[in-house]
């Protein structure tokens, strides 16, 4: 499980998280899920509320993923 970018924009509270992904034989064990809460949790205080993430709209195991730990797809 990997992210190969995280930045903090320093214009705003958003951290914008990149190019996450999961080797095939370790999806569905919910490692992705596990990776980004804690991920967040390590970023989030009184100045980081918002976290930002890309995701390729056919990419649905990933799109699932986001939606269980609070993200919204816009």
């Amino acid at each position: 499980v990997a992210a190969s970018a995280i930045a903090e924009l320093e214009t705003s509270n958003k951290i914008y998280i990149s190019n996450v992904f999961v080797k095939e034989e370790y999806r569905g064990k919910k490692l992705c899920q596990t990776m980004l809460m804690k991920l967040m949790e390590s970023y989030k205080d009184d100045k980081n509320e918002v976290f930002m993430l890309d995701v390729n709209k056919a990419n649905v195991g990933a799109i699932k993923c986001y939606e269980n730990i609070g993200f919204k797809i816009e």
